[in-house]
């Protein structure tokens, strides 16, 4: 995460935060996401972390600035610390793991950045909307973080997002191959999401 100065803190001002709890077949567990939303100057950041308290702790944060999107990655389990960096502008965008020669990947089509978290859900899924109900989504990789090598690298799919009748969303495509349902709040940010990860993993995430 890059170093703020004494003046830009006191520039700083939370303007809302809040947590996510996740349940797995109805019953709570130990993960639980924080987030907060901050302006810092003329940026609106995002900061949130998720945890199960023991195994792993995911770290994001996320700005934009003269028309770039930012966002700052940050792992760490039994095996490591890990961090990485990436930055999408126009039609392709710069990433690095901390440490490596930063790589550049263009797309051939409009493509929308999901920064892994579900503070960051709500977003997501309206910008599709306003695409026509179909994008293309970039999402740093987190399926094999004991491998160095794979860990926050970019994976590009195509998703989909239908308006249901009761308000809520249908999303496809990625790892939603048989879909998700996201319910949002009159502000955009995520409410609840329920999704049938396999025939025994019904995982439902609630904002709280």
């Amino acid at each position: 995460l890059h170093r703020v100065d004494r003046r830009q803190r006191q520039m700083c001002i939370r303007d809302s935060e809040g947590r996510y709890r996740y349940l797995l077949n109805g019953k709570q567990t130990a993960v639980v996401e924080h987030w907060v939303h901050y302006q810092l100057g003329d940026n609106q950041v995002t900061r949130t972390l998720r945890s199960d308290g023991h195994h792993f702790v995911l770290g994001v944060k996320a700005w934009g600035k003269g028309g770039v999107e930012f966002a700052s990655l940050y792992w760490e389990n039994a095996t490591g610390r890990y961090s990485a960096n990436y930055a999408l502008q126009g039609d392709g965008v710069r990433w690095n793991l901390e440490g490596d020669t930063p790589q550049e990947l263009l797309f051939d089509r409009p493509t929308c950045f999901f920064p892994l978290m579900r503070v960051f859900s709500g977003e997501t899924l309206l910008t599709i909307v306003e695409n026509g109900g179909r994008s293309q989504v970039l999402v740093p990789s987190i399926k094999t973080p004991e491998q160095r090598d794979s860990l926050f690298q970019p994976l590009l799919s195509e998703r989909t997002v239908e308006r249901l009748p009761d308000g809520a969303y249908h999303y496809r495509g990625g790892e939603y191959d048989d879909g998700a349902r996201y319910e949002l709040n009159a502000s955009g940010l995520l409410q609840r999401y329920a999704w049938q990860q396999s025939e025994g993993e019904f995982w439902e995430v609630e904002l709280v």
